[in-house]
């Protein structure tokens, strides 16, 4: 994740990262570029992990559901408090999330961005972003609902490119 940060000319260094289980939530200092973390930084950790997997020996292989949200967040006694990372966390979960790996072999990155990234910055169509290449998704969690915009293959994206 670090080179991928690094080579879509985000500093990872700055992220304030918390550690959850075999996943990370991350909160980005201010200033940091949507356009790179949402058009460049999938692209780029969907290829490094690629070449990753390529040169496993024993078979193994890694694989990642990526949710980008963003939103006002506090830091908090145990980390970051607020409705941004309680939506991150709902949509990286999402069953549809899971199920596009379960069901997309080819697949090393699922990656799934809010309802405003969508409208803020995937439409924006910049850094070859594609708007068609996301299907709307809700799923309702504890009762509120959570929309959000699955994208339908990074590695495909990347391989037309």
């Amino acid at each position: 994740m670090t080179q991928a940060a690094a080579s879509a000319g985000l500093g990872r260094r700055r992220w304030h990262r918390q550690p959850r289980g075999d996943g990370e939530l991350a909160v980005l200092p201010q200033g940091v570029s949507g356009l790179s973390l949402v058009a460049d930084y999938p692209r780029k950790l969907a290829a490094r992990i690629s070449d990753l997997n390529h040169a496993a020996d024993n078979g193994s292989r890694l694989r990642v559901r990526l949710a980008i949200h963003h939103g006002a967040v506090l830091a908090g006694r145990f980390g970051p408090v607020g409705t941004a990372p309680i939506v991150t966390s709902r949509l990286v979960d999402a069953e549809p999330v899971r199920r596009q790996l379960r069901q997309r072999s080819d697949l090393d990155v699922a990656l799934i961005v809010s309802s405003t990234v969508y409208e803020e910055v995937v439409q924006s169509q910049l850094h070859g972003l594609n708007p068609k290449v996301f299907d709307r998704i809700v799923v309702r969690v504890k009762g509120i609902s959570y929309a959000g915009y699955l994208h339908q293959g990074i590695l495909e994206e990347i391989a037309s490119q």
